[in-house]
């Protein structure tokens, strides 16, 4: 028997905001964006979390040079994760999520001393 939908998603929802506890707690604040990215990539492979990476401009990012931009994680096909920005209106969110068929965004801001996190879902 599989697990519903809504269910896989909580699960792995919260182990994508586990994984960032983790990197927030060994990295604390000071570092660029794409270095907690990459560490919270490593984790959620670790948790066996499948994901890819979307860019700004998929395919002509070169990957040895960092950027600012949005990168997004997509993982399972059904969820987003955006290390940085978590300022971005709800309603926007929630179009842009059913515009990629996803379900969820998950805000992930990382380098002051307290964790931003924040969670969108559409149903």
């Amino acid at each position: 028997m599989t697990a519903p939908a809504s269910h896989t998603n909580d699960l792995q929802i919260n182990t994508i905001l586990r994984a960032a506890h983790v990197v927030h707690q060994r990295l604390r604040s000071g570092w660029w964006q794409p270095i907690y990215q990459e560490a919270l990539q490593i984790l959620l492979s670790e948790s066996e979390i499948r994901f890819r990476v979307r860019g700004p401009k998929e395919g002509t990012r070169n990957a040895d040079v960092p950027t600012t931009e949005a990168v997004d994680l997509i993982c399972d096909e059904t969820i987003m994760v955006r290390v940085g920005d978590c300022d971005t209106d709800d309603a926007e969110v929630c179009r842009n999520l059913y515009a990629d068929g996803l379900q969820c965004a998950v805000f992930i801001r990382f380098g002051d001393a307290d964790l931003g996190t924040r969670v969108v879902t559409i149903e």
